[in-house]
């Protein structure tokens, strides 16, 4: 009883009671199970769930081995006349009726439960179908998502024929067609010819650091749903922005929106409540869904980009702008991904003109057509439109560091301009300056970009002390090791696995080194071997093979850095035996 009336509601409705309770006045048994069939079948969809199962416990109570037909049904009255009034508490507080009328609904209420209980198989053989097919839905989906974040991780093996396929797609379908490959750009994992698909370097794989396969799949299914656009946006991607970083930046965008990193998932593989509560969850029954909502922000991203006239400074500005709107979008809670492609055409129609750096309003009509015409290719043939949002005033515009990753060069005159959008450390530093956090917030995984600093660990104010780092940081997934020697170099690592004492080395190629030793540098995984990190009771290190990249001694006072494997990285420190001054550990938290 207690079950009960901890629901939110009856498990038969108000509004049902009286249809119920109807049912015992019909002649025969077999009637009343055919209106019961109907009348069960009629309630909302998750009081049929815990009805069903409510009903199949109750049976079994009921039916134990050893009891005969009469003993059975027996039991089952006596328990139908136990919970009939819990069963419909509702209704009883909401109806006020004379003392031989409750006697007569308590009386049919008791022969209704009983019905249900000894029939539970015939009254929920219909209910039972429909969920086993919303549990396999349930599945799928979740084995979808699931496999999203397990691929955002996955490094790229050329020699996989899966990984190979989408590489060839995109070679044989990305590049100007008056392009003529020569010997010397021949297919491959390192070929000059990507450079001219809208890859940032030669080396296919290395491209798609931090978007992993899942970034690869989405812009193939981008390339070949929107084939026009991705050719423009390729063969352009000198003069606007990075095609394949852009991809991989909008994968992670997305996938963090949605909620499908890898936290959000229990060790059964179940999604947390964090991800079926949301809002949006409607969406993702698609088999497409997100997919479709990434093309939607790269498109959204491209737009922003040629409206405002940006250049490659502005792309992580114009990157948190499409983070914006498309959170904005989101939070309107459409059910399905044609609602969102429309509401993003509604909000584009209905956005001041002067907010958008067109020119003349013939080309501002245009503009708004064409990404049209781009929703209706993809969406089929619903014409249903929304009704026009009006937008609340634009949010301001931040950036992180617009430049590159990997440029070695940063403009300091721009600093000063970056340091109110910058990561806001939540302790002061023995060693970061707003110069270090710019470089160093560039250099970090998508994913870790945009959130504040806390100090997890710091020599000067924990002490020289290994067992003290590792207690403090075995609340941290992703950190930030930095290291000021006595000769004044900075230098260190990132890890997006926690700091842990292990066996063997761990981690995941996310992982670099960096150094601000002449100019600032980070070295990232060569894909050579897995020695990420390796932590034990007497030092850490990062990076192997040839050398430690990265090795700290028992007491923090000092370590080696020379050539490693791993990261293709040089002595990091001043020498390759060093002596710190001081060691901070740094983790990420959201603002």
């Amino acid at each position: 009883k207690l079950f009960f009336h901890q629901l939110p509601n009856s498990l038969i409705p108000s509004e049902f009671y009286d249809a119920f309770i109807a049912v015992v006045s019909l002649p025969s048994v077999d009637d009343r199970i055919r209106n019961l069939v109907c009348l069960v079948d009629a309630l909302p969809f998750e009081n049929k769930a815990t009805l069903e199962f409510l009903l199949l416990l109750l049976h079994r109570a009921c039916h134990p081995p050893d009891a005969d037909g009469t003993r059975s049904s027996r039991l089952a009255m006596q328990v139908a006349a136990a919970l009939s009034s819990s069963l419909m508490w509702s209704v009883q507080s909401d109806i006020t009726r004379s003392s031989n009328s409750n006697v007569d609904d308590s009386n049919a209420a008791t022969e209704v439960i009983t019905l249900l209980i000894v029939n539970q198989d015939v009254v929920m053989e219909h209910i039972r179908a429909q969920l086993k097919h919303y549990r396999n839905d349930l599945v799928s989906k979740t084995t979808r998502i699931r496999l999203v974040s397990e691929e955002l991780s996955r490094a790229l093996d050329f020699s996989d024929e899966e990984t190979q396929k989408l590489f060839r797609f995109l070679w044989g379908n990305l590049g100007s067609s008056n392009y003529n490959d020569t010997e010397n750009f021949v297919f491959g994992p390192k070929s000059k010819g990507w450079l001219s698909r809208g890859f940032q370097s030669s080396s296919a794989s290395h491209c798609f650091r931090g978007g992993g396969l899942t970034a690869l799949k989405y812009l193939c299914y981008f390339v070949n749903h929107h084939h026009s656009q991705a050719q423009k946006m390729s063969i352009n991607s000198e003069k606007r922005f990075p095609f394949v970083q852009g991809a991989v930046h909008v994968t992670r965008m997305v996938t963090d929106m949605l909620c499908l990193s890898g936290h959000e998932f229990t060790d059964s593989g179940a999604t947390s409540d964090r991800v079926s509560k949301q809002s949006w969850w409607n969406l993702l029954d698609e088999e497409n869904s997100i997919e479709r909502i990434f093309c939607m922000a790269f498109l959204l991203l491209d737009t922003n980009f040629t409206e405002t006239n940006a250049s490659k400074n502005d792309f992580f500005r114009v990157i948190q702008e499409t983070r914006l709107q498309m959170t904005y979008l989101l939070n309107l809670q459409p059910q399905t991904v044609d609602e969102l492609w429309h509401s993003w055409i509604e909000m584009r129609a209905s956005r001041p003109r002067h907010q958008m750096n067109v020119p003349a309003k013939s080309e501002s009509i245009n503009a708004v057509k064409e990404v049209e015409e781009d929703a209706d290719t993809i969406d089929g043939d619903n014409e249903e439109k929304l009704e026009t949002k009006e937008l609340e005033n634009r949010i301001a515009e931040y950036s992180t560091d617009q430049i590159e990753t990997g440029e070695k060069e940063r403009a300091e005159s721009d600093l000063e301009d970056l340091q109110k959008y910058l990561p806001r450390l939540l302790t002061d530093s023995e060693i970061l300056t707003q110069n270090h956090i710019a470089k160093l917030e560039a250099a970090l995984p998508t994913s870790y970009q945009g959130y504040n600093w806390t100090l997890v660990f710091s020599t000067a104010k924990h002490g020289e002390n290994m067992s003290r780092l590792y207690q403090l940081a075995k609340d941290y997934q992703a950190t930030i090791l930095v290291i000021k020697d006595v000769n004044g170099v900075i230098f260190g690592g990132f890890t997006p696995s926690k700091w842990r004492i292990e066996a063997e080395y761990f981690g995941t190629g996310e992982s670099f080194l960096f150094s601000f030793k002449d100019a600032f540098n980070a070295y990232r995984w060569t894909e050579k071997n897995p020695y990420f990190m390796l932590a034990n009771e007497d030092s850490i290190a990062m990076g192997g093979g040839g050398s430690f990249g990265l090795f700290l001694d028992e007491d923090l006072k000092g370590g080696t850095s020379g050539p490693c494997e791993t990261y293709d990285n040089p002595c990091l420190a001043s020498d390759e035996d060093f002596s710190s001054v001081v060691i901070e550990l740094w983790s990420f938290i959201l603002k």
